[in-house]
């Protein structure tokens, strides 16, 4: 019935406005039709990260078709994103692994220090605050935000300064090779 109510929904937005581009429509909380693929961008393995629909659109159709998403931060953080935060809330919600990996191969810290700084990182990272998973419509984070749920997340980490550099979205069957890559990592 639910779905019912939303397809609906999203045929009487494309009769209002047949042009809308797939941002506007996951904007307008009609995710089911970008899920049927329409218009959605070419896939990238490498995604810069941007505050706005047209990255969760690109970093959704890139999951549904590709291994390893890489998104890049322009800046390094102490916390995921906020849109970061809300696809790594799919991953956690279905106990699926992330990982904090350290990527200063010279920081010259010591492997139990990394591992320490490592989790300290952890510890301050909220992966998504209640309040925003209660604004965000139940719609969006069931289809949007889907692909999420069959990879797992390694946070790309460097150890001295405890901040995120970029984020890699990894299906299970490439996890354990691609954290070899890695100095250190916690989960």
């Amino acid at each position: 019935m639910r779905v019912m109510k939303v397809a609906l929904a999203a045929a009487a937005l494309i009769a209002i406005a047949p042009q809308a581009s797939a941002q506007d429509l996951v904007s307008a909380g009609a995710e089911l039709i970008v899920s049927k693929g329409k218009g959605l961008p070419a896939p990238k393995e490498e995604i810069p990260y941007t505050n706005d629909d047209a990255f969760d659109v690109q970093l959704y159709s890139s999951l549904r078709s590709l291994r390893v998403v890489r998104v890049t931060l322009a800046a390094p953080a102490e916390t995921f994103p906020e849109r970061i935060s809300l696809w790594a809330t799919q991953i956690e919600d279905r106990k699926n692994k992330i990982a904090y990996c350290d990527i200063n191969p010279a920081s010259g810290l010591a492997s139990d220090d990394i591992e320490k700084a490592l989790k300290e990182t952890v510890a301050q990272v909220p992966i998504v605050g209640p309040l925003l998973a209660a604004l965000l419509p139940s719609a969006k984070r069931s289809v949007l935000y889907k692909p999420a749920r069959n990879f797992y997340l390694i946070a790309e980490v460097d150890a001295t300064d405890q901040k995120i550099r970029s984020v890699r979205f990894v299906r299970p069957a490439e996890y354990n090779r691609l954290k070899r890559f890695y100095r250190k990592c916690v989960e």
